[in-house]
């Protein structure tokens, strides 16, 4: 933890500790693999009261949106975590830039000639890197790429922007791509449709070469990936029903065909004083120079209209007194009430219409 900036969030360390400490029971639990008697179970309540700081609606007993907390959880975990607190009262900001960066506009060099995409993303990175540092940003963070490209003279502006997970649509009879509701999806079509090229009418964008706003397409596309990828898939539609399509995931997840392929050409950004001092790495392996392969490590499952959530994830499994062996098998924690699951089950119907978030850790 870094005192020095951690007081300035509206926790004031209160987080990190009471996180600490929830990790810290369960591994107690796990390792007695409930055979001294007591409630095989912990109740984070210290930990819920300091993401409500951040979040009132958190305050209460009402069902709330997990991936909203999931956010607010990282968001305040980095806050308290940031190794840039110094350097930033040294600048004089009290209170940083927010963790999701801006987009980083189509620059030129000196030459007169365009960045490359490199240049450009490196130099998003930087900036996001500027005033936060912390083991959120280095597990979590990935950068994506927005082209758009004018459809009278071809001049194409790419920006740059950090992302900690991605949110997919589904197909809904009320939205897009409806041709795939009456059915499954799978979760390669998800990503096809996040990756689809749109286009915008000539109202939407202002052709900086062009000095006039025309008809363009735009695609968004993963430049930079990180360790660990989370996933939500958009289940509530803008009228607050929910889309109940059945969507199916992999156990491997190779996202190679959604990444811009120039990544593979890209240089890494030097290491900053701050991230050497740390031993935080300067910038997320690109995609296509490193792998870009994914296992399924975690699943958030949603039921029904009121929101009730439950989630799956890899356990150690074995005997009495040796939960810590070397066979992995999964589980479903349901409040107070864990469950082992044959993997097979993941993929059943009604886990396919409940999946909300999947978290994918890099092979």
């Amino acid at each position: 933890m870094n005192p020095r900036f951690d007081t300035h969030t509206k926790t004031r360390g209160t987080l990190i500790r009471d996180f600490g400490e929830m990790c810290g029971a369960l591994y107690e639990l796990a390792g007695d693999n409930g055979g001294s008697g007591s409630d095989p179970f912990t109740t984070p309540q210290a930990l819920k009261g300091s993401v409500s700081i951040l979040a009132h609606r958190f305050g209460g007993y009402d069902q709330q949106d997990s991936h909203e907390f999931l956010n607010v959880l990282l968001d305040g975990l980095h806050n308290e975590l940031n190794v840039t607190g110094a350097s930033a009262e040294l600048k004089g900001v009290k209170y940083p830039p927010p963790l999701i960066d801006t987009p980083l506009a189509t620059a030129l060099t000196q030459t007169g000639k365009p960045e490359s995409a490199s240049i450009r993303a490196d130099k998003c990175w930087k900036r996001l890197l500027l005033y936060q540092q912390s083991i959120i940003t280095t597990l979590f963070y990935g950068l994506l790429q927005n082209k758009t490209t004018c459809a009278q003279c071809s001049y194409t502006s790419l920006a740059f922007e950090s992302f900690s997970s991605v949110s997919l649509d589904l197909p809904s009879s009320k939205g897009k791509w409806s041709l795939f509701s009456a059915g499954s999806v799978t979760l390669a079509q998800c990503f096809d449709e996040f990756t689809r090229v749109e286009k915008l009418t000539a109202g939407d964008w202002f052709c900086e070469k062009c000095k006039a706003r025309r008809v363009a397409s735009k695609q968004l596309l993963l430049w930079s990936l990180p360790p660990i990828l989370f996933v939500q898939l958009k289940r509530f539609a803008l009228d607050g029903s929910r889309v109940n399509s059945a969507v199916e995931y992999p156990m491997e997840l190779d996202v190679k065909n959604w990444c811009d392929p120039t990544a593979r050409s890209a240089t890494h950004s030097a290491p900053c004083a701050a991230n050497a001092a740390q031993d935080l790495p300067a910038f997320p392996a690109y995609p296509l120079a490193g792998s870009s392969t994914y296992r399924l490590h975690s699943l958030v499952l949603h039921y029904g209209r009121h929101r009730h959530y439950t989630a799956v994830t890899k356990v150690r499994v074995g005997k009495s007194g040796e939960p810590f062996c070397s066979d992995v098998g999964w589980a479903e924690f349901d409040d107070r009430i864990a469950t082992p699951i044959e993997e097979r089950n993941l993929h059943s119907t009604a886990a396919r219409e409940a999946v909300y978030l999947l978290m994918y850790v890099k092979s």
